[in-house]
């Protein structure tokens, strides 16, 4: 379960149940923390992206369902930020580990449609933020990943 608390106007951090902080939202841009490497990293955007499409096509019909090719997955600066990207088109924006973000972890942000209302970040966010926590708890005690476990806890959720 992830609680919201409002940071201000369209801002809001998430918390889990434990009380730990593991992402925001602010405005359209829905970000999740507590990463440990740029290839776990790499495996959430992987594995958020298909939870991330079906969350927004529950909220506007005619969202498309991206087909990920993972030979085609990489990272790409834009000059502003650095993004997973599949081919030429961004997925996440990949944050570096940076002392001012108050971190020693990566993040990864995905970016919501400019006519995405505040509830519909609210629903993607719960939606991602528990397919990222089950993702991330399983990459912590396995070397070996798989995507089922996190679209399990997004479907659970949902």
């Amino acid at each position: 379960m992830i609680t919201f608390h409002s940071d201000g106007e369209t801002r809001y951090r998430l918390e889990r149940a434990d009380g730990r902080d593991i992402g925001w939202i602010r405005g359209l841009a829905i970000g999740f923390d507590g990463i440990r490497t740029e290839a776990q990293a790499l495996g959430a955007v992987r594995c958020a992206v298909p939870v991330f499409d079906a969350a927004l096509r529950r909220h506007y019909f005619g969202w498309p369902m991206r087909v990920l090719n993972d030979a085609e997955l990489r990272l790409v600066h834009d000059g502003a930020y650095e993004w997973v990207s599949m081919g030429v088109r961004p997925l996440a924006r990949l944050h570096r580990p940076q002392a001012k973000r108050g971190h020693g972890d990566f993040a990864i942000e995905f970016v919501l449609p400019s006519y995405a209302s505040e509830g519909v970040a609210i629903s993607v966010a719960q939606t991602l933020g528990a397919a990222i926590q089950a993702y991330l708890a399983k990459t912590s005690r396995s070397h070996s990943w798989s995507c089922a476990v996190a679209h399990d806890a997004a479907h659970t959720n949902a």
